[in-house]
């Protein structure tokens, strides 16, 4: 089976962690300052050598959320959500059928609204990638594989001055299947990358 192609895609995720770094508030600042991130990966693998039946299934789900309020009303708040969802099945009659899965997210965000009318600021960005691969060889086989990933980040914060708000959003859905007749090779792969990015300032 094409295992390569799902490491590969595992160290490719991991290596956009980098994004989950979050910056650091300057030296004096005063006010709210709020930084979240996460990061989750899945993956599966059904192989079936001349047997009948295998079937997976496994998610993942992580929430995020702060807030903030001083006595000069400052308010701040931001929520991170991701799930995540693998299904992968084979049957195969005297026949080799495999389906491997990868499926990962990043997510990072941060805010900080000053004091009285000072500045606001927020940033958050996300990360989806995803990979499905159905092989198929020697006698009858079928395979299916799905996988579904969702991000979503929510910021909003407010002082004196007013009050500001962002979110973005990666929703993926993705759907593979293979059914092959005794003697054929096949090969179905399916991908998805995605990101998002945003940054606001606020000066008064």
């Amino acid at each position: 089976m094409l295992r390569t192609t799902v490491i590969a895609s595992i160290v490719l995720l991991a290596s956009t962690a980098a994004m989950a770094v979050l910056p650091s508030p300057p030296i004096g600042f005063l006010g709210a300052w709020q930084a979240q991130s996460s990061v989750g990966a899945l993956a599966n693998t059904v192989l079936m050598e001349h047997g009948t039946f295998g079937q997976n299934m496994v998610s993942l789900n992580i929430n995020n959320k702060q807030e903030a309020e001083d006595i000069l009303h400052i308010k701040a708040g931001q929520t991170q959500d991701t799930y995540l969802m693998q299904v992968a099945d084979a049957c195969a009659d005297c026949g080799i059928v495999g389906v491997d899965q990868a499926l990962g997210a990043i997510g990072a965000q941060y805010q900080a609204i000053g004091s009285g009318i000072g500045p606001k600021a927020q940033g958050q960005g996300t990360v989806l990638e995803g990979v499905q691969t159905i092989a198929k060889s020697d006698g009858q086989g079928t395979g299916n594989a799905m996988q579904v990933g969702k991000v979503d980040s929510l910021q909003q914060g407010q002082n004196a001055s007013g009050q500001v708000a962002q979110k973005s959003g990666i929703d993926s859905w993705q759907l593979s299947t293979y059914n092959g007749k005794p003697g054929d090779v096949g090969l179905v792969t399916s991908s998805v990358t995605a990101a998002t990015e945003q940054e606001q300032l606020v000066m008064n």
